[in-house]
């Protein structure tokens, strides 16, 4: 009796340790495209409109999302004000520098340091003139009219020296070309601001064409953040995801810590749609490219994120649907099963 007890006990550890079973692990993944491109806030603001829908098809450089631009539009009037100003004054200062270079006053200009010698030997002659008559009063041959009409015309003549003088004074003192060179100086002035102003303005035209934020690639809205006008949004901020369609589709499933060091890149796994009727078509079929090393602490229980490349489906798959996922680990011992289950439970795990 006692010996048989002991042979079935033997039978039942054989059997614990040699009967195998298929082991796998459920969860729930969701289609992703690898080569989705993601969409980020160009700045801080405010979203002003919204172009699109999730799931809707667009065409690369299509809007999606536009960010509030009163403060550019504002801006962008002050400068087109701005300019249109620069380019009167520089207008103006071309026209006084052509004047500079034109008036007649500088061809008196010119002639001054001739015309001051010539006056001034009219001016001696007057002089000469002058003491003559004046001694001609004093003896009574000329009468003081013409002594006077004479002084009147040597008193001209000493003013029209005098503004000779400074006529040529200022033409040896290079004035003259002093005065274009401050014209021309101005004029380089005007036409270096009216070039910032235009920078500007260009600057705030692709500040403003950033704000209205394009689809980068023909594709699938795939996922959008951007939930409605009005919404606050910081520079950097994922808005939108858009996904190429008719490209390869991934799935990202989430498994608990038990068993994870079991799956591998080249796990096996069968997926089921939640869109299509997969149970009569058959299941999707895949296995795993990537396993992340470390847990999402964030969730409820240890989660590992699990990346599985889609090789065999026999429906297209919808980006951003769900699939009942299987990951399929291979036939295990009974008792490599008992032994995780409890050493599991030792370590507080669900």
């Amino acid at each position: 009796m006692f010996l048989s007890a002991v042979i079935g006990a033997a039978l039942v550890v054989a059997g614990i340790a040699l009967l195998k079973v298929d082991v796998s692990v459920r969860a729930t993944g969701q289609v992703y495209s690898p080569d989705e491109r993601r969409v980020f806030s160009p700045a801080d603001g405010v979203l002003a409109a919204r172009h699109v829908e999730l799931g809707q098809v667009v065409r690369a450089g299509e809007p999606l999302l536009e960010l509030d631009q009163t403060d550019l539009v504002q801006r962008e009037i002050e400068l087109d004000r701005a300019i249109a100003e620069a380019e009167s004054a520089l207008a103006r200062q071309d026209l006084a520098l052509r004047r500079l270079e034109i008036r007649p006053i500088a061809l008196e200009v010119a002639a001054a340091p001739a015309r001051r010698e010539r006056l001034g030997h009219i001016a001696a002659i007057y002089a000469e003139i002058h003491s003559n008559l004046t001694r001609g009063v004093e003896q009574q041959s000329v009468s003081e009219f013409e002594a006077r009409r004479q002084l009147i015309e040597r008193l001209r003549s000493e003013i029209e020296l005098a503004e000779a003088e400074v006529l040529a004074r200022w033409l040896e003192g290079g004035l003259p070309e002093l005065e274009r060179r401050e014209a021309e100086l101005e004029r380089d002035r005007l036409a270096r601001a009216l070039a910032l102003l235009r920078r500007e303005r260009d600057l705030v035209a692709s500040l403003r064409a950033a704000r209205v934020i394009r689809a980068p690639i023909d594709g699938q809205v795939v996922a959008l953040f951007a939930r409605h006008p009005g919404m606050s949004v910081s520079r950097g901020m994922e808005l939108a995801k858009v996904a190429p369609t008719g490209g390869p589709v991934h799935v990202r499933a989430r498994i608990p810590e038990r068993n994870v060091d079991l799956v591998r890149a080249g796990t096996p796994a069968l997926m089921e749609s939640r869109v299509f009727d997969s149970f009569l078509e058959g299941p999707v079929r895949g296995s795993v490219i990537r396993v992340a090393p470390d847990a999402d602490s964030t969730a409820a229980q240890p989660l590992y994120e699990v990346e599985i490349a889609v090789g065999d489906t026999p429906h297209p798959l919808v980006l951003g649907s769900s699939l009942d996922v299987r990951l399929q680990l291979g036939r295990r011992s009974l008792f490599e099963l008992m032994w995780r289950n409890a050493r599991a439970e030792l370590r507080g795990t669900p």
